[in-house]
């Protein structure tokens, strides 16, 4: 899937929006116009799902799979599901309602058919925000992607600096390293600039998808800000422009790594297999990438080509440029700061001039590629080579969990290259870079291979099992008894070896010791990459523990003991047994809380059942209040009130959140208590809504912390899912009982407006005759009445048929039986009467409304099992809106339970609808989610690079063999720590080339506090949080392969 198919779908989506108008029962409307308008609808739906289906279908055909074909096909069956089924409902409603022969089952049937246009209306615009936040997301994810490749670039360019202003030549060079450093400067600030744009089109996009199966922006920010993506940005540019670049270089990768998994935590999920061909996609880039390496390794001592290079440097135009170059570099030079900047500029300019130039002399000779000279086509090739390496290990990482054979077989091709890499980096002639570099570059081409193969083996079996996954605790347990194990094994090889060692005899260290040093060095090993993913500190400290253990072997293979090297694996293997221990009792508190939040959660469900059923029983009270009953209500509210209270006080230490939520339940509670001691239902059946709204909130974030536990602790989410299908029916069976009772509800409420026009007219009439009779007796009533009255009118006009009738009642009574206010006084009592009448004739909606109420209030509360977020808060708000209007019918209210009654409609549904998304596998969401990234600007680096790892610890060594080595392990996340156990594990190049040990780093037997100076020492040299690493870095890449 690409970008074309995205376009191609919003065709068609935005084709059927043309549609997308509801047709509400409007007065002037005719049913029969909205019949044939829905038709008319439902056919160009029909058609657009048609011509969707049709392309769906041609992807299967052609073998595309993901994602987001399988977002289009959730599209393509809302619309099939909205066309072939709502719609074509809606019209026989609407027929109905035009056609039947009873006015209020007319009245249902249309009210029926406005909440499925609703429900239909609610489907399309989900399926159009869907695509849109889809298209936003693959946007960006490519932009993210092109930035990440550029950061890596400009990485490169750093590193590639640092080497060669080491080299003999620097000092003829400082000019064209200032202008690098510019490029790169101005380089770094653009993506900074450019990424933060990212960022911000990311947190507008996060909204969007509030209430989604899946948040992937929320996600990818959590990643940025758990990495520190801005600050290392903001980090490499500073430190660029002050000329600090190993620590420079140490926050780029930290950035571009950070850049490059973002990009697969905004992609959508994809299966074993997309994986699988993604993954030999980017294996047969990097095989294209070594052979084109190892053509121009080949060509390095191409002596027609040097002479044709040698003519390039001769053309006049390049001289003339290079003069001109050379000026401006001596001006530079006693230029004030205040020109230094301009000069800079031009100095630029006329190098881009000068690379044009020597490009069209290159051309005109048939020479390919941009080098003028060995040395600037041997850094190209050794830059080539890095971004090989680290592409090579990023993609060992990504298939490392899904096909470890395949990791395994890329690895072997990550030594070899960081070995050329080096070749190509040392100061000799070109014959000599070529005769060491070509080796492994071969070697590494074959490793490359090899893991293509075992690839495409993978690929053919496609046959993945769902694992069961891993209790997490449990297997940490595994690794700590491994560890110890062996830690007693190397406790016994460094006891016997110093024993032999002691008594002279080397056959057994060579034999017998280092036998069982390699047996120990190979099971330390496998621990460690057995640990990498559930404990990726304690593998560290163990791959370094192998290392100590590789270096023991050696020195015991050749009769020597190295008691420093075992020492210093035993300290390891101690550092990963800590960090395993704490990790473990992490998970065992996590444990404890688990079980904690789901007992509390057990209780809190019943808790929440136990109030709607208080809230049902209220709502009935309303109708007939009553002290007796009442007070039994009262009794039952305390007791919901005291268990809440005991709940809070439970889940204040795993769950705090959800204990103020519970908190302000309790307080709720206690307020319904109160009203309904003073018989008083109406007033208390808000505050238990109220209450209720509470209690599901802190289901929802018990849900929340339940769900992060079980993820930290490895488990599969226990939450049972509700069945779709059934819910479905249930708001299907509520939108009906809804329809029934605002069908009695409608015609009542148009007799409470007659009735408050009447009150008012009322109220006037006995204004006037308090100001303007000419009998006092008859003034004093009507003036005593009048407030009543008018008060009464403005009841009625809120809905509040109770108060008004109590008015009607002061009214009538102030009349009394004077002579000339006995119109008005009849006039009231007919009013009276008639909403009297009218709160009777409202009571009956109440028993619908409960009904639907019943329906929906165990899918609100969850004790059915979860649904989509957007479904379960639609259906929360209906309950609420159903638990309203059933008390206003009751207390004989018809406006205001018709009020709370469309609400409650509305909210089915969007109910009906999320779920309807959810069958077809969409997700339903809020906002627009339409932001993407801007912003411009080229990379001015050429995109080659280092192999660089992150170093951490000391291990610098003294004296002979300087104890360090670019290892496979990783490097400490985010670059802290204080890397105790020394001699420089890596991370990104991996496997450099390696010192043998036997000289002896003794960084780490020396004492902690010897350690610790030392660590003081390089601590103060560069960045704390990267320079450490970066120094180590450096050194590595320095190494040519068995150097000294």
């Amino acid at each position: 899937m690409d970008a074309k198919v995205f376009k191609w779908s919003r065709r068609v989506i935005a084709g059927f929006c043309v549609f997308l108008v509801p047709c509400t029962v409007l007065a002037e409307t005719s049913l029969l116009k909205q019949e044939q308008g829905q038709q008319r609808i439902g056919n160009s739906t029909a058609d657009s799902a048609a011509l969707l289906a049709e392309l769906v279908d041609e992807f299967g055909r052609n073998g595309l799979e993901g994602a987001d074909v399988e977002i289009l096909q959730g599209i393509q069956k809302v619309m099939g599901n909205v066309s072939g089924e709502l719609m074509p409902e809606i019209v026989n409603q609407l027929n109905a309602a035009r056609t039947g022969e009873n006015r209020t089952g007319r009245r249902a049937e249309a009210l029926n058919a406005y909440a499925g246009q609703k429900s239909a209306s609610y489907q399309m615009r989900q399926v159009l925000l869907e695509y849109q936040r889809q298209l936003a997301l693959y946007q960006l994810a490519e932009r993210v992607q092109v930035l990440g490749d550029r950061q890596s670039s400009n990485l490169h360019e750093t590193v590639a600096l640092i080497m060669a202003s080491r080299k003999p030549s620097a000092a003829r060079r400082q000019n064209d390293f200032a202008i690098s450093r510019r490029l790169q400067e101005t380089e770094q600030e653009a993506l900074q600039k450019e990424i933060g744009l990212v960022l911000s089109a990311l947190t507008n996009m996060q909204e969007s998808f509030e209430g989604s199966l899946e948040n992937r922006p929320g996600d990818a920010l959590s990643f940025v800000a758990e990495h520190k993506l801005t600050a290392a940005l903001q980090s490499a540019f500073l430190d660029l422009k002050s000329d600090r670049l190993m620590s420079a270089a140490g926050y780029q990768k930290s950035a571009r790594d950070t850049l490059w998994r973002l990009v697969m935590i905004l992609q959508p999920d994809r299966d074993p297999l997309d994986r699988l061909l993604d993954g030999l996609e980017k294996l047969d880039k990097l095989i294209r990438g070594e052979k084109d390496v190892i053509e121009k390794t080949g060509d390095l001592d191409d002596r027609e080509r040097a002479e044709a290079e040698e003519l390039v440097l001769k053309n006049e135009r390049v001289q003339d440029l290079e003069k001109q170059i050379t000026d401006l570099e001596r001006r530079l030079e006693h230029a004030r700061p205040e020109q230094q900047v301009a000069i800079t500029n031009l100095i630029e300019n006329v190098q881009r001039h000068l690379e044009k130039e020597i490009e069209r002399a290159r051309e005109r000779m048939g020479l390919d590629g941009p080098e003028v000279s060995d040395e600037r086509r041997a850094e190209r090739l050794q830059r080539d080579q890095a971004e090989l390496v680290d592409r090579a290990d990023f993609l060992r990482q990504e298939l490392s969990g899904l096909v470890p054979e395949v990791a395994d077989a890329l690895s072997g091709s990550i030594a070899p290259m960081q070995e050329a890499r080096a070749a190509l980096g040392q100061s000799a002639p070109p014959e000599a870079r070529k005769e060491a570099a070509l080796p492994p570059e071969k070697t590494a081409l074959a490793a490359l291979e090899k893991a293509r193969e075992k690839l495409l083996e993978e690929i053919e079996k496609a046959e993945f099992v769902e694992e069961v996954p891993l209790d997490k605790l449990e297997h940490l347990k595994e690794l700590l008894e491994k560890v110890q194990e062996l830690k007693e094994g190397e406790k016994t090889i460094k006891a016997e070896s110093a024993q032999a060692e002691q008594a002279g005899d080397t056959d057994q260290l060579k034999e017998e010791q280092a036998a069982a040093q390699e047996v120990l060095q190979e099971q330390t090993g496998k621990v460690a990459r057995e640990a990498q993913s559930p404990a990726p500190e304690a593998a560290r400290a163990i791959g370094e523990a192998a290392e100590q253990m590789a270096a023991s072997q050696q020195a015991l293979a050749e009769g020597q003991n190295d008691p420093l090297a075992q020492q210093a694996a035993l300290d390891a293997l101690e550092q990963a047994e800590e960090k395993l221990q704490e990790q473990i009792a992490e998970l065992e508190q996590a444990r404890e809380d688990l079980e904690a939040l789901q007992e509390i959660r057990e209780k809190l469900d019943e808790v929440i059942a136990g109030q709607q059923e208080v809230q049902k029983d209220t709502i009935d009270e309303v109708a007939e209040p009553a002290e007796t009953t009442s007070d039994k209500l009262a009794e039952r509210q305390d007791q919901l009130g005291e268990q809440t209270s005991q709940l809070q006080n439970e889940a204040q230490s795993p769950a705090p959140e959800a204990a103020q939520d519970l908190g302000q339940a309790a307080e709720a509670m206690e307020e319904a208590q109160g009203n309904l001691e003073q018989t008083n239902p109406l007033a208390a059946q808000p505050q238990q809504g109220e209450a209720l709204e509470s209690l599901q909130a802190a289901r929802e974030k018990l849900d929340e912390k339940i769900a992060e536990l079980q993820k930290q602790l490895g488990e599969a989410p226990g939450s049972d899912q509700a069945s779709l299908e059934e819910a479905l029916a249930a708001i299907e069976e509520a939108q009906e009982q809804v329809s029934e009772a605002l069908a009695q509800l409608e015609p009542n409420a148009g007799a409470l407006q007659e009735l408050q026009d009447r009150q008012e007219a009322l109220a006037d009439a006995l204004q006037q005759a308090a100001q303007e009779s000419g009998s006092p007796a008859t003034a004093e009533a009507a003036g005593q009445a009048q407030p009543a009255a008018a008060q009464a009118a403005q009841q009625l006009g809120e809905g509040n048929l109770a108060d008004a009738i109590g008015e009607m009642q002061k009214a009538g009574e102030a009349l009394g039986g004077e002579q000339g206010t006995a119109a008005q006084a009849r006039e009231q009592g007919e009013i009276q009467e008639l909403a009297e009448a009218l709160g009777a004739a409202t009571q009956p909606a109440a028993s619908a409304l409960q009904a639907a109420n019943s329906e929906v209030s165990p899918l609100a509360s969850g004790s059915q099992g979860s649904l989509p977020l957007g479904a379960q808060s639609a259906l929360q708000s209906a309950q609420q809106s159903l638990a309203d209007a059933a008390a206003q019918a009751n207390a004989g209210n018809p406006s205001n339970s018709q009020s709370e009654s469309q609400s409650a409609q509305a909210s089915l549904s969007q109910a009906a609808a999320a779920l309807s998304l959810a069958q077809a596998g969409l997700s339903p969401g809020e906002g627009q989610g339409e932001g993407q990234g801007e912003g411009q600007g080229e990379g001015q680096g050429e995109g080659q690079g280092e192999g660089q790892g992150e170093g951490q610890g000391e291990g610098q060594g003294q004296g002979q063999g300087e104890g360090q080595g670019q290892g496979q392990g990783q490097g400490q996340e985010k670059g802290k720590g204080e890397g105790n156990e020394g001699n420089w594990t890596g991370k990104g190049g991996a496997d450099g080339p390696r010192r043998k040990r036997s000289g002896g780093s003794k960084h780490i037997g020396l004492p902690e506090r010897a350690r610790g100076a030392l660590r003081q020492s390089q601590g103060e040299r560069y960045s704390p949080e990267y320079g450490r690493m970066i120094e180590q870095y450096l050194k590595n890449l320095a190494d040519s392969p068995g150097g000294k």
